[in-house]
């Protein structure tokens, strides 16, 4: 046995035990080279495979340990002699045949196995590849199993970047073996040094590698082993991900009995330590070591001692790196990758992805959420010049829906109590006046030593908000309050949303009552907000609320009404709760169209809502017709690069891709592509997502 190449562990089965060996020094080479000899004339049957019988003679700093395991050890003779002696040109392996390949050279070992640069020539076809044999390291009762599963495996796994599969079967003797595509490259930390890569290229590289695990997850396969050595970058840039050798499949139930498992020590997680199953959370905490790997040109240790995880000792990537531009964001998605609990990091890669590409556009991560004001100043950084124009457009809709509930109710009381013409005047008359000072007092509420400088959104609405509890006309005050929750959901603060209209809900209960149109609407509009916030239960039992009340009140015909009932179908699709939702989208769409029109934009929206749900609950046939129309009508209605077009082409690539119409589902979505790319901007989250579809 080489010692000098145990990477990754090596582990050996007996009855009762696994023999984990690790890390050994080479002056240590003779000593583990007996402890390996010693293995080999134990039987299956034996009980004197122990630590005390197989270890002894090793020094303390060769770190052993015994992990309960099942299986019994079994030596493939004839391959374990050649992987004892070191790699070169007199190695016994080089020239041999295995199926239609020629061994010409060795190019890497592994806990798992020996690799090969191999060459096919047959029928004047010569073609370079990398063959991979069963070693020593690997060695168990179910070896043959364990490569037949990682053929199949890798069949499966159709990626750019991922190596693809070339052939694979049992050597003469019954080794197993894998030919798969030759990468020519250097690891991915090594291309980033000696390329000098900055901090967008490194991460440029590291999305490519997250989508790619992402894409295994999703067929329900885990890799295990991601570290550096595994992930080559080819001279045109492209990361390939190697050595799927030690993944496992989640969808195979006896695999947990594998008598079979090794890994990087410094890249293994807590639960391969502990010697449990391997998940999607697995590699989410070998993908946080090495995006810190990326950030700051260190690899993890094991400082706190063997068997210890290395995410434990990690110092955060901004205290290590030079660049600025990494900070408590990018500190927060590597930690909250490499947590101790699998439960407590990102559910999958591409989880994890999404929040970088979040941190990337200049939007609130996940791994640390923000406040109002962080948020909203990161809304501004992003929208500079948009901002000052919803400033403007603010004042106008402030005062215009002051003007506009003056209008409304001066008109029903003059409808409805005709003979209190002088009433009516003098409350128009105090209206009026009412809104001249809102509006002078609106205006003059910046500070005037902030000349100079363009007040945003929100300081311009904090600088009004004393205001409003002095305002005595309730149900003005109760408009204003609404209006003040629609623009702070408009921006993306929700939880100063939700205070504003829960105060204008009780100023409309108190003067209007608790089902009137506009009480119902201030609620409705609570409950979109509470979805924003993430309280589905609360959203669902009060939507469900509103949309009874609606019935009740309004009729079912009501445009507050069918309001409420397309948002308690939209809340129940995010619940899970498809049928149900399918129930109430065709009515509501029945509804809009016979009120309001099939070119209705509601209605439209309706449709498309219905659309979604039917292909979430794997009716893309029934969708399919939905999404074409309401596409169609959205892109005449609102032009080709409005947002609402581009969202509804999405829904129908998607749809597409789901039947398995690729033919018409690429192309959209590269239409799409594009289109993102010219209306946000080619970096912008949605944009990146969607050439990624």
């Amino acid at each position: 046995l080489d010692v000098n190449h145990l990477r990754p562990l090596i582990t050996y089965s007996s009855p009762s035990r696994t023999m984990v060996v690790s890390r050994l020094e080479a002056s240590e080479e003779a000593t583990a080279g007996s402890v390996i000899e010693n293995a080999e004339r134990i039987s299956p049957s034996s009980s004197g495979f122990s630590q005390r019988s197989c270890c002894s003679g090793l020094p303390n700093r060769a770190s052993t340990s015994m992990l309960p395991r099942s299986g019994a050890l079994q030596l493939n003779t004839s391959w374990a002699q050649g992987t004892r002696r070191r790699p070169g040109p007199g190695s016994p392996f080089i020239g041999r045949r295995i199926g239609k390949w020629e061994l010409v050279e060795e190019i890497g070992r592994g806990g798992s196995s020996l690799v090969f640069k191999a060459q096919r020539s047959e029928d004047g076809f010569d073609q370079l590849a990398a063959l991979k044999l069963l070693t020593l390291g690997a060695l168990g009762t179910d070896h043959g199993r364990f490569f037949s599963r990682e053929r199949d495996m890798l069949v499966r796994l159709k990626h750019p970047h991922i190596a693809t599969l070339l052939d694979g079967g049992m050597a003469e003797d019954g080794t197993p073996y894998l030919v798969t595509e030759l990468v020519d490259g250097k690891p991915l930390d090594a291309h980033c040094t000696d390329h000098g890569l900055g901090l967008d290229e490194r991460l440029d590289l590291y999305l490519q590698v997250c989508d790619a695990v992402a894409y295994a997850h999703r067929r329900l396969i885990v890799h295990r082993d991601l570290k550096p050595s595994n992930i080559l970058v080819d001279s045109d840039g492209r990361v390939r991900l190697l050595d799927f050798g030690i993944a496992k499949l989640l969808d195979d139930p006896k695999d947990a009995t594998r008598s079979v498992r090794s890994f990087t020590p410094a890249y293994a997680s807590p639960e391969q330590w502990a010697g449990e199953p391997a998940t999607t959370a697995t590699d989410v905490y070998g993908l946080g070591l090495l995006l810190h790997v990326l950030l700051t040109d260190r690899s993890p240790t094991l400082s706190s001692g063997y068997g210890t995880a290395a995410g434990e000792d990690l110092k955060p990537p901004s205290q290590l790196a030079d660049d600025k531009r990494i900070d408590r964001d990018l500190d927060a998605i590597v930690a909250h990758a490499v947590q101790a609990e699998p439960g407590d990091r990102y559910p999958g890669a591409q989880a994890l992805a999404d929040d970088l590409r979040r941190w990337r556009g200049g939007h609130p991560t996940v791994a640390r959420p923000t406040g109002p004001v962080e948020r909203a100043t990161k809304f501004v950084r992003r929208h500079v010049l948009p901002v000052a124009a919803v400033s403007l457009a603010t004042l106008s809709l402030l005062a215009a829906a002051v003007i506009a509930t003056w209008q409304q109710r001066q008109t029903a009381k003059a409808r409805d109590r005709a003979q209190a013409e002088s009433l009516v005047a003098q409350r128009e008359s105090a209206t009026a006046r009412a809104t001249v000072e809102l509006l002078q007092d609106f205006l003059k509420s910046a500070d005037a030593g902030e000349k100079g400088r363009e007040l945003t959104v929100v300081e311009l609405l904090e600088a009004f908000e004393p205001r409003l509890a002095t305002i005595e006309d309730t149900e003005i005050r109760a408009t204003l309050l609404h209006t003040y929750a629609e623009t702070y959901r408009s921006l993306g603060i929700s939880e100063q949303a939700r205070t504003f209209l829960e105060q204008a809900i009780e100023g409309r209960r108190e003067i209007l009552g608790p089902e009137h149109e506009d009480t119902l609407l201030s609620s409705t509009d609570l409950s979109l907000v509470l979805f924003d916030l993430g309280d589905l239960e609360k959203a669902e039992t009060l939507a469900a609320e509103v949309s009874e009340a609606g019935r009740r009140a309004l009729g079912n015909r009501h445009e507050v009404t069918l309001d409420a009932i397309d948002n308690q179908a939209t809340i129940l699709a995010a619940r899970g709760k498809l049928g149900e939702a399918e129930v109430l989208y065709r009515e509501v769409l029945a509804l809009r169209q016979e009120v309001q029109g099939d070119d209705d934009p509601r209605t439209i929206s309706s449709k498309n809502g219905l659309g979604v749900a039917l292909m979430q609950l794997g009716r893309p046939d029934e969708a399919e017709p939905l999404l074409e129309d309401a596409l169609e009508k959205i892109r005449r209605s609102q032009g080709e690069d409005h947002f609402e077009t581009l969202t509804s082409m999405n829904n129908l690539a998607y749809c597409r891709a789901i039947k398995g119409d690729f033919v018409s589902a690429i192309p959209t979505f590269e239409d799409l592509a594009r289109r993102l790319a010219k209306v946000l901007g080619p970096e912008h989250p949605r944009a990146l997502l969607s050439e990624g579809n």
